[in-house]
């Protein structure tokens, strides 16, 4: 059932579980499928759905840079200097708050850390140098999954009152995953419509309500 926004998820898993308990809430609805991404993303990220954010170049003498608003978590950083890329060494914000305050003319950065929602060096730059990063994607809230997907979601919640669903829902997620893989690998244009096709073959038994 592609294509399906959060309200028809909600009003899917009510009219399913309504039949079974007439007791149920929508509330426990909500808290289906709020349970079902959770577990999506919360796994998602654990199997570290890479993302790759463009270059950013230093600006002499700023020690600090926003981070891309699709960045959930940054892995490493590497810095490049005279056509040679190294890496740079991930420092506590107390750590690197210490390394500032002792005295430090602007240089070739050696460690980065994060505050306030912002990449901070050390040094600061003493020239305009490249910055790459390995990071995990940020996700959340169902536009964050594909609608081809979103049927994934709703197995979850059903799943929260009937087990027979666990499997179908655990299939779904590892498709999901594949599915953000090969969008990130094919940098966001994804090609693999006979993955979506197989994903609604093996799983349309089971969305019945």
């Amino acid at each position: 059932m592609p294509g399906l926004t959060y309200d028809q998820i909600k009003s899917s898993v009510f009219s399913f579980q309504k039949g079974r308990d007439a007791t149920v809430q929508a509330t426990d609805i909500d808290a289906s499928i709020n349970s079902a991404m959770n577990k999506i993303f919360r796994e998602a990220e654990l199997a570290a759905i890479q993302f790759e954010p463009p270059p950013l170049n230093t600006v002499v003498g700023q020690d600090f840079y926003d981070i891309n608003a699709s960045v959930f978590k940054i892995l490493e950083m590497e810095i490049t200097t005279s056509g040679i890329k190294g890496p740079l060494s991930f420092v506590s914000w107390r750590v690197y708050k210490q390394l500032k305050w002792g005295s430090q003319s602007n240089s070739i950065p050696l460690h980065w850390t994060v505050w306030e929602n912002k990449i901070r060096l050390w040094p600061a730059p003493d020239a305009v140098y490249v910055l790459t990063m390995q990071t995990l994607k940020k996700v959340g809230g169902i536009d964050a999954i594909a609608e081809e997907f979103r049927d994934v979601v709703l197995d979850g919640a059903l799943s929260f009152f009937d087990p027979k669903y666990i499997p179908v829902f655990e299939k779904g997620k590892q498709e999901l995953y594949a599915y953000w893989e090969k969008e990130r690998a094919s940098n966001n244009q994804f090609q693999g419509d006979a993955d979506v096709e197989a994903h609604h073959a093996a799983t349309a038994q089971f969305n019945i309500v």
